[in-house]
């Protein structure tokens, strides 16, 4: 399946960055990268770091923070993550999330722009659990050249924040 797959490729990536770069490996992390934001002010000279962080940014941004307040300038953090959170439950929050939109994209597919994918939530939710499910094994060919993936299938949800005329049907 395609979630083994993924999961295989993640592990041979971590596995080449361990074997072919062992010195620069352990220095990839949010502690080194924190650390290379504050070479980089400095290197620029200025009095203080703007940053705008989105989704892990904010973990960038709050580690700076904590890190060299004195260096501190104007930070946005938009979609901040908890950093009291482990792995696990960032997933399980983001997947809430991810539900969360998709219930919203079904409801305005019902209310305002009629999408011809379902009569109810629960038909639309069928329906794009099924498409979903075969494009596990079967990717579907696009207009664009891009073989639709389930793993590309599965980041629309995330596209629902965006205006809803792009997913007219």
């Amino acid at each position: 399946s395609e979630v083994a797959s993924v999961m295989k490729s993640a592990a041979q990536i971590s596995n080449g960055c361990l074997k072919f770069t062992p010195k620069i490996a352990p220095f990839v992390g949010t502690p080194s990268t924190t650390q290379d934001l504050e070479l980089l002010r400095s290197a620029l000279g200025e009095d203080k770091l703007n940053w705008l962080g989105f989704s892990y940014g904010t973990s960038l941004g709050t580690s700076y923070i904590e890190k060299y307040p004195n260096h501190v300038g104007r930070f946005v953090l938009d979609g901040a993550v908890d950093p009291s959170l482990n792995s696990m439950q960032l997933s399980l929050g983001q997947s809430k999330g991810f539900q969360q939109a998709f219930q919203n994209y079904a409801q305005y597919c019902l209310d305002e722009a009629p999408c011809g994918i379902g009569s109810s939530r629960a038909e639309i939710t069928t329906k794009v659990n099924r498409l979903l499910a075969q494009l596990d094994t079967h990717p579907m060919a696009t207009k664009h050249g891009v073989r639709l993936t389930q793993s590309l299938g599965m980041g629309w949800p995330l596209w629902s924040r965006w205006p809803p005329r792009r997913f007219r049907a």
